[in-house]
């Protein structure tokens, strides 16, 4: 997951023109929901996936799930999904969901189907003794209408103060998620994403964004350890070409060498360019080996 600037793209014209379908539908269900007696069921949104909002909202993410950084674009149809649920909250039984924002374009996120819709997926888990063990049930995960709050205050109507909840899911456009998730790739067959730990305990945020996102599901770990491995093969033949370097007398053949190195080691940023699936894995993979590569051409350099 990766902190992404909301701000850097305009809001969608269909989300602030008055008089059109959208702000039609959100006076609609303003009248729907502030009717007496209070409806029971639940209004039904349709304006939030405009072709405008769907376009903005792959071009602020790179057609990526803001969650899980699949790339969705050629292979599935992006869910608009509402960070916060418009239509019931699961861990809220008799809350009407936060209708208000149904079309609020600061509530709206791309996510793939898995990371969105809910249904049984099986997982990998860090064990205490540091092995990665697979769940043998499958078991539902998928944000669907979840929304857990840390406290006791949740929102309930439009006038409430959202400021005063605490929202325990990660919406990378308003948490860093560099400060509640971190990798662990020391199986590069097996890299799975944990919470940080805070005070020894596990971070909430991040336990919870795993949890119902399912962010270490058997398919999604396997294809990004799919893309892990070419980056491993990067770095290993760089740390290989500093070795062989190293061995080299002061030659021309030794400087077009050190040239290259450095070229090289420059190159191992594009592939955690924003636009890259799983950019924010590789990037902790590539970062965990940089300071070594860095310091061991500076040592041949001097």
């Amino acid at each position: 997951m990766l902190k992404v600037d909301r701000s850097i793209e305009p809001v969608p014209d269909s989300l602030t023109t008055v008089g059109n379908a959208v702000d039609n539908e959100r006076v609609a269900a303003r009248t729907y929901y502030t009717a007496i007696p209070v409806p029971t069921k639940t209004y039904k949104f349709k304006r939030y996936k405009e072709e405008d909002i769907v376009a903005a909202l792959e071009h602020l993410f790179h057609g990526k799930c803001a969650y899980c950084e699949s790339k969705y674009i050629g292979t599935q149809k992006m869910d608009v999904e509402h960070y916060r649920p418009k239509g019931k909250v699961n861990e809220n039984l008799g809350h009407p969901g936060y209708w208000w924002l149904a079309l609020e374009w600061n509530n709206l996120l791309p996510s793939c189907t898995d990371c969105n819709r809910r249904r049984g997926q099986k997982s990998y888990t860090l064990q205490a003794d540091g092995t990665i063990v697979s769940s043998n049930e499958a078991e539902n995960a998928g944000k669907e209408c979840a929304f857990p709050v840390s406290g006791v205050y949740r929102a309930q109507v439009s006038q409430d103060d959202l400021s005063l909840e605490v929202p325990l899911l990660i919406n990378p456009c308003d948490h860093d998620p560099d400060d509640h998730l971190i990798w662990h790739i020391n199986n590069l067959k097996i890299p799975i994403l944990l919470a940080k730990s805070v005070d020894n305990l596990p971070d909430e945020k991040g336990v919870k964004s795993i949890e119902v996102m399912g962010l270490n599901r058997f398919g999604l770990v396997t294809v990004r350890a799919e893309v892990l491995q070419p980056v491993a093969v990067q770095v290993g033949n760089i740390s290989e070409l500093i070795d062989i370097t190293a061995s080299m007398s002061s030659c021309e053949a030794r400087d077009l060498c050190l040239a290259k190195i450095g070229r090289d080691i420059d190159a191992l940023q594009a592939c955690y360019e924003p636009d890259r699936e799983y950019a924010a894995m590789v990037k902790s993979y590539i970062d965990s080996h940089m300071e070594n590569l860095k310091r061991d051409l500076a040592g041949l350099l001097a």
